[in-house]
Order: structure tokens, then sequence, then C-alpha cells
């Protein structure tokens, strides 16, 4: 911990928990890094995101707010059968945050050396001053704090659990996916109001 209080926190894992997370903490003034394992980045890789209480103060907090208002308002929620037909609808209207401008927003906010991609964590351990991350590259870096966004099978959780959290198949499929609205046909104007605004 530097001398004015300000600390140096390491996140594991650069999506959306560990962005906001940084978002808040630089906020706060501390000295934030967050490490993502994936090469490339996350951009794209989400749809969809129904934005919650705790979504919409993050985006306040940190004068973000704007990001809330480029999605798309679903009307309603269709069930169809084997056969292609419509076997329910239940009216549920919510608002769909799209999670590649939020992510895009956050993203931008840590800036330079602060996100840092390709950069796995192979473990985190304490000691009696700090906290130790370990990298697959066989590097090794000191901090005050370390934060786990790490999803499955997170290292950070070993870490603090003291037990491996593999992933383990809880005996069922769910398969998500986009079509466009054309594909639709005549039901496309039912399976979702087109709101969308920047």
């Amino acid at each position: 911990m530097h001398a004015n209080g300000t600390l140096r926190i390491r996140i594991v894992g650069g999506s959306l928990g560990g962005l906001f997370a940084a978002a808040l903490l630089r906020r706060d003034g501390h000295q934030i890094r967050i490490y993502e394992r994936s090469v490339s980045g996350l951009a794209g890789r989400g749809a969809g995101l129904v934005g919650q209480r705790d979504i919409f103060a993050v985006l306040r907090a940190v004068g973000c707010e704007h990001v809330a208002h480029v999605g798309v308002v679903a009307l309603e929620r269709i069930t169809f059968d084997r056969d292609g037909a419509v076997a329910h609808r239940q009216a549920t209207p919510q608002m769909q945050i799209s999670w590649n401008h939020l992510y895009r927003a956050f993203r931008a906010l840590a800036a330079g050396d602060d996100y840092v991609l390709g950069r796995a964590v192979r473990s985190v351990r304490q000691t009696d001053e700090f906290a130790r991350l370990d990298f697959e590259d066989g590097s090794e870096e000191e901090a005050d704090l370390v934060i786990g966004a790490d999803g499955v099978g997170s290292v950070v959780r070993q870490a603090v659990t003291g037990e491996s959290s593999p992933s383990i198949y809880a005996g069922y499929v769910a398969w998500r996916g986009l079509l466009p609205e054309s594909a639709f046909g005549a039901l496309a104007p039912s399976v979702s109001a087109a709101s969308l605004c920047e």
C-alpha cells in the first residue's frame, strides 16, 4: 500500500465483472491492472444482457448511464414446438442491453497498461505482506489485493477456498444463439420491438 492509502490491485479476468470492479476502484484512486488470458480480447462475444439493478448502479457511479440506451426491447418470450409452431407466448417486456456496447465502454476506461491481454494467471497465493500472482509464462507479480473475475475454473477461487473448482457436467445442455429477425418471417414483429437507440 502506498502512503496515501492507494492499493495496488490486480484483477484476474477482463470480462464485465473485472471491468466493473476496475472502474469503481479506479474512481476511488487505486492503482488497477486487469489480466485477461485471451490474446485477442472479448469484444463481440456477447449478445443481449438483461440489466439488473446492480448494473444500473455501476453505470451511474462511473457516469456511463448512456450505455444502457443501446439495446432491444423484447415484448414477449415465444416457445416453439419441434414443428416450428408457436407452443406458448409469455408477455415479459424487458430491455436487453447490448453486451458488446457495454464491454467496449468499460474497456475504454482501462487505458494503456491497465488492461493486459494474453497474460494467463496460473495461481494466486498470499503471504503475510502481500498477494502474489504467478503467470503461465513463469513470471510473477506482487499486489496488495487480488480480485478474481475469472469465471468457471477460477484460479483465484481455488486460492481462497483451497480446493480446485473444475467444470462438472450437470446433465443438461442449453443452446443459445442469435438469428436475424428476417429469419422469423411474419413472426418477426412479435419476437421483438426493434428499439435501437444511441
